[in-house]
């Protein structure tokens, strides 16, 4: 987790089942621009990502090609410096 100080954003996801190794991980930002883009190294439930060009705004994540519903939408906000989604 960030300092209490910190200005850089965190987004965390719990899933109810695991991310397999080796499925593409997509973060994109309300205009579509890409965020994160990577290959999960590992099988996971949590995922948490960081990063300077996390904003406040609007997000949607893809896994494996899909579109993953966070509380019943494909889109989701990030209001505050650490979000996190079960």
């Amino acid at each position: 987790m960030p300092k209490m100080n910190s200005k850089q954003y965190v987004i965390s996801f719990t899933f109810q089942g695991k991310i397999m190794e080796g499925v593409n991980v997509i973060l994109k930002g309300e205009d579509g621009q890409v965020v994160f883009d990577f290959e999960a190294e590992a099988e996971f439930r949590t995922l948490i990502l960081s990063s300077n060009k996390l904003e406040q705004g609007i997000y949607s994540l893809e896994i494996d090609g899909r579109e993953v519903e966070i509380a019943g939408k494909k889109q989701f906000a990030v209001e505050d410096l650490v979000t996190s989604f079960k």
